[in-house]
């Protein structure tokens, strides 16, 4: 997997990012985007898991991100939630499954999105409805065009392209990044990715369908090369990401790692500040330093 590692005072320069702009523009009327991420928490705005926007108004800027103020999934646009779900995923020693596929040409409205979290599919009745006077469910109108695989949006995954602070607050995405697709023009579905082994556990599969014109899949696997496209040629460059990101834990069976506990009382605070994927705690030389981990031991 990739591991993000953000702060609170990050910016758009030093955020951890894997980002491209395409050529020309995909089908941006029917994707399929599917991967696994490990939330570290500890941000106190959206980590933007990824994002695709040039700097302008309306449903060109599309992007997913995790409320860690909810630690909601939410998929919007510029002006508009598409989906908040009224479940929040921030267990630390969790790796969580999410697939959306856009269909905006299928003329039932519900249908028109679909989100899957570890290969659940979700309706309408586990999504917010409205939130402090606002919508947080609509579908978007027949055919239209959203702003993944629109040639002229940058596409990042660890933050989105916002500069409108002056730069601050790209939303920074703090955790980890596992068996990334995006399948442009088909809509698939979350067992075209993953699949329930024989003990029950949701884990990742072989995908064997085709991506698209600019479609890729980002497994990780070269860590000289991050965002190198395992399907094709559409690589993603790196930012602030080095060799040292490429981590062994993923959501495989038995390769889920402990990590430091985020949510745990005894990492927080005076006891120190997490980072580096929650494997490093530095605190003052004038305080005792620990942390809980995410995984008990069972012996020794």
């Amino acid at each position: 997997s990739c591991r993000f590692d953000a702060t609170t005072t990050q910016t758009q320069s030093d955020a951890s990012v894997l980002k491209k702009t395409f050529s020309s523009d995909g089908n941006r009327k029917t994707w399929t985007v599917s991967f696994w991420f490990k939330t570290c928490g500890g941000i106190t705005t959206e980590d933007c898991l990824v994002g695709a926007y040039d700097d302008s108004s309306g449903n060109d800027a599309t992007w997913l991100s995790i409320f860690l103020d909810g630690d909601h999934i939410q998929f919007s646009s510029w002006g508009t939630v598409w989906r908040k779900t009224k479940a929040v995923y921030r267990d630390p020693a969790a790796w969580y499954h999410l697939c959306i596929a856009l269909d905006t040409e299928n003329g039932t409205g519900d249908n028109k999105i679909k989100m899957w979290v570890n290969g659940t599919l979700l309706s309408s009745d586990d999504f917010i409805q409205t939130e402090g006077g606002s919508d947080r469910y609509a579908n978007p109108d027949d055919n239209e065009e959203l702003g993944f695989f629109k040639a002229s949006n940058e596409h990042q995954f660890g933050r989105i392209n916002y500069s409108a602070t002056g730069g601050n607050q790209p939303y920074p995405y703090n955790g980890y990044l596992a068996d990334v697709h995006f399948v442009d023009g088909t809509v698939k579905t979350a067992s075209d990715f993953a699949e329930t082994d024989s003990n029950g556990q949701w884990v990742p599969k072989e995908y064997t369908g085709s991506y698209g014109d600019n479609g890729f899949r980002m497994d990780f696997a070269d860590s000289s090369d991050l965002g190198a496209d395992a399907a094709g040629s559409n690589d993603f460059t790196t930012s602030n990401l080095g060799s040292e990101d490429q981590v062994i834990d993923t959501p495989s069976a038995g390769k889920n790692f402990c990590t430091l506990n985020a949510l745990g009382g005894a990492t927080k605070g005076a006891h120190g500040t997490l980072s580096e994927g929650n494997l490093r705690n530095t605190h003052s030389s004038s305080s005792v330093g620990h942390g809980m981990g995410t995984i008990g031991a069972t012996s020794g």
